[in-house]
């Protein structure tokens, strides 16, 4: 005897229902991101869900769930789905709060870096010490750092008289939206620890800053050339960068046999742009700042005298990932920050909790997918009072001389997504905490083909090793 629908029936339907709708919209974003692989996956599992509903339906229609044990069965699906989805949702992984700011709370354990010392920083020091004789090297030099240089705009006396401040906070939404007019896309506040102040910089000069207070600025690198399915300009994935185009990219005109599109080579020129270009907002933002009659100083690339990344988190720009980078929840890794320390009265933000370093120690595909293995497998240790994962900064460096289009560990990490409601919503998921959730994000990306990279070249490799 058919009986109408009990309440046990009507949300296992809407699950089912929901779960359908879920995949068209994942389905829908697939094709609009040209994801063949992961299209194809989620089109077979939408349609199989489908058949799922249209069959349960039926079912019910036939009178099959009136027995005690087809009700038991349902209740008990029912309950498992409503288990494992609270399961997505509840904390299992926790972190102090020391360890969202990259630091302890003991002042005493934490020391102060010299420019030179911090990883990653023999490229600049290299450039320092010497002048570049190929085409190669000095055209990096010009478009990763002298371009943006702007010597004389990086500091400088303020103007008079001062302009006076009696609400900070109408102040701050002020400079926060003038940054952005200059090109920011976020910012972040934060009073300037002198933890984070270099003793010396990379010329080996003692530094003296006396600002209290900094302002983090971050630009984005579009998704496109942060993907590693971006094709490389030349034969070999990994090899190096020919002369001709070298040549092209400072702007140098040579006789080339091979023509190289202007497509290519405005990809390239914003790749390599992209580790320095914060500098040019951060430039613009303190000459704004002193024309107010303040001090203001610009910080970026080899010209900082401050660690941007722990600014930047103390900032609520985002926390460190297993590759070294900021993530921000807007920009994924594709962010490139500078800061301007400043005397200027502000209020300050509060860090953020992204969940980002529990999603980082189950996931590991940025250390995978590095093709010189500077990002490291395991667990983060405490390096000078800061949790952190060390990058092996010179094998990064020496790699990008010759590779700067490389970007393996920002083209495959599963947060270098575009800016869609989905995403948001895994974004969502993965701040709860759950390490389930976080091994099924894992799984899900790699299922359907984000962030999938050709294998480096052995050859080139051997030498880098070698050299």
């Amino acid at each position: 005897m058919k009986s109408g629908w009990k309440w046990f029936e009507i949300s296992s339907l809407l699950f089912l229902i929901t779960l359908d709708a879920l995949l068209f919209v994942l389905s829908t974003i697939l094709f609009s991101e040209k994801m063949g692989r992961g299209l194809i996956i989620s089109l077979s599992a939408f349609i199989f869900m489908s058949g799922v509903t249209f069959f349960f339906v039926k079912l019910k229609s036939k009178g099959c769930f009136e027995s005690k044990k087809a009700k038991k069965q349902i209740i008990a699906a029912l309950c498992a789905a409503g288990l494992f989805t609270l399961a997505l949702f509840v904390p299992t992984e926790q972190s102090s709060r020391s360890d969202v700011l990259g630091s302890t709370d003991i002042k005493g354990e934490q020391q102060r870096y010299d420019a030179r010392e911090q990883p990653g920083a023999e490229l600049y020091t290299d450039m320092n010490d010497a002048v570049p004789t190929d085409q190669l090297t000095l055209s990096i030099y010009d478009i990763c750092v002298g371009k943006v240089s702007y010597k004389v705009h990086r500091d400088g006396t303020p103007a008079s008289p001062r302009i006076e401040v009696t609400n900070p906070q109408v102040l701050t939404d002020h400079i926060k939206d003038q940054a952005k007019a200059l090109g920011a896309r976020v910012v972040g506040v934060t009073e300037l620890d002198s933890t984070y102040v270099f003793t010396n910089d990379h010329a080996g000069n003692p530094i003296r800053l006396s600002h209290p207070n900094a302002i983090v600025v971050g630009k984005d690198l579009k998704y496109t050339l942060a993907s590693p399915t971006a094709p490389l300009p030349w034969e070999e994935m990994y090899s190096s960068i020919p002369e001709e185009l070298a040549a092209a990219l400072s702007g140098r005109v040579v006789k080339s046999a091979e023509k190289i599109s202007d497509k290519d080579l405005e990809e390239l020129k914003q790749a390599m742009r992209f580790f320095s270009e914060g500098g040019k907002t951060a430039v613009e933002l303190a000459r704004f700042i002193r024309g107010m009659g303040y001090s203001a100083r610009a910080h970026y690339t080899r010209w900082s005298e401050v660690q941007i990344i722990p600014l930047a988190i103390k900032a609520g720009l985002g926390e460190l990932a297993r590759n070294g980078m900021i993530i921000n929840k807007e920009m994924g890794p594709r962010g490139s920050f500078a800061v301007v320390t400043t005397d200027l009265p502000l209020v300050f933000d509060r860090p953020i909790r992204l969940g980002i370093k529990e999603f980082c120690n189950t996931c590991k595909k940025c250390a995978d997918y590095c093709p010189v293995k500077a990002i490291p497998f395991g667990s983060p240790n405490w390096v000078r009072g800061a949790l952190k994962w060390s990058v092996d900064g010179k094998r990064c460096g020496d790699y990008l001389v010759s590779n700067p289009k490389c970007l393996a560990c920002i083209g495959s990490c599963p947060y270098n997504k575009p800016d869609n409601i989905l995403h948001d919503a895994a974004n969502f998921m993965v701040s709860k905490r759950s390490r389930l959730t976080n091994w099924l994000m894992v799984k899900i990306d790699d299922l359907l083909g984000y962030g999938q990279m050709a294998a480096p070249d052995p050859k080139f490799l051997e030498q880098l090793n070698q050299g």
